[in-house]
């Protein structure tokens, strides 16, 4: 049965360290400083966004003492596990309590991650697959000088890898 005019907005969850260690630039940036890491990884997560209406969810296993479990930033949810539930239970607990699993890509390399979710027909993307398509490229300037958007060959792509499991209505 399809869900009528209810609009889907999709959404992506993200194991945040998994993704850091599987991106070269941001894997070295991690060595010197993990909190730039995660800024510089953020900016590029906001700047895939940018006037799309995608959810972003990063999930970082905590490491610090005290700093807040969830925050917002920019549009992007960032939520740290809190010893001793790590970033992999808290993304299972994520696809338990979404309303629509189908509508969600999973970004990770965790096989356990990406077998759980399959389970709940979530979309996956391997983590060095996902930085590959869409955060590695630098966005190429136009002649004016401004960032690039999304091309629509892209968006479409994009909108394509959530929309498999659609029926035609």
């Amino acid at each position: 049965m399809g869900m009528g005019r209810l609009s889907m907005n999709p959404e992506i969850i993200i194991d945040g360290h998994n993704l850091l260690h599987r991106a070269s630039d941001l894997r070295e940036i991690m060595g010197r400083n993990p909190e730039e890491a995660r800024e510089v990884l953020i900016h590029k997560l906001n700047l895939l966004r940018s006037g799309k209406r995608i959810k972003i969810s990063l999930v970082f296993d905590g490491d610090r003492v005290g700093q807040p479990s969830r925050r917002n930033v920019g549009g992007i949810s960032v939520t740290y596990s809190i010893k001793p539930v790590t970033a992999d239970t808290l993304i299972k607990r994520m696809l338990q309590k979404h309303e629509n699993p189908t509508n969600v890509l999973v970004v990770s390399s965790d096989n356990s991650i990406l077998q759980y979710a399959k389970t709940y027909r979530a979309q996956v993307l391997r983590s060095e697959e996902f930085y590959r398509k869409h955060l590695g490229v630098k966005a190429k300037p136009d002649e004016d000088g401004k960032q690039a958007d999304m091309s629509k060959a892209e968006l479409a792509q994009w909108m394509k890898i959530f929309n498999q499991t659609d029926e035609n209505e």
